[in-house]
Formats: C-alpha cells, structure tokens, sequence
C-alpha cells in the first residue's frame, strides 16, 4: 500500500489480493476443507481473470502443504524426544540393575 496525503493506493498484484480474499474466507469458514472451487466462478465472482485465482489458489495449496509437513516434522520430533527420553530411562534403569548386581555379586 502507498499513501498520498489522505489517499491510500493498494499496489499489490491480483495475485495478492485474490490470496488475501481466500485466505480470509478459509479463516472465516466460508470455504472448508473439501469444498469444490471453481477457478472460473471465483474470477467471475471477483471480476478477475482465471490467472490470478489460479495463481492464489497454487499458492495456498503449496502453503497448506508445507505447513502440514511442518506438523508432521514436529510431531516426528516431539515423539523422537518422548522415544529418548523413555530410552534414556530404560538406559539408566539398566545401568542401576548391573550396579546393584554388581555391587551384591561382589559382597
């Protein structure tokens, strides 16, 4: 956005602003999880051409994904850290059996 005086021009692309408009319905529900766009009915709707929904659309697609696979990198790590703390403690609680095993077989 560029302001002049008391006017305020939005410079950004249709790409951006068709983004933007999506985005907003996703997060205001009016668009769900399995719900059938249609490039072309959007830009009607938007009065754009089918380019720039197609472009938003190819962008929050790759954004959803990569989001999702950061989900997925940290639920790997979260259970990563559970499997070594948990082998951490079947580790220690080894070691005190063959301290105390040792410690019995040498009295």
């Amino acid at each position: 956005m560029v302001r002049h005086g008391d006017v305020t021009i939005d410079t950004r692309s249709l790409v951006d602003k068709v983004y933007d408009y999506l985005l907003g319905q996703i997060i205001d529900g009016e668009i769900k999880y399995g719900d059938n766009l249609k490039i072309q009915e959007l830009a009607e709707q938007l009065c754009v051409s089918a380019m720039p929904v197609r472009e938003a659309l190819k962008r929050l697609q790759y954004e959803i994904t990569e989001s999702m696979r950061g989900l997925e990198n940290e639920q790997d790590a979260h259970i990563r850290e559970r499997k070594s703390i948990e082998l951490d403690r079947q580790f220690h609680a080894e070691i005190c059996k063959l301290a105390e095993n040792n410690y019995i077989n040498n009295l």
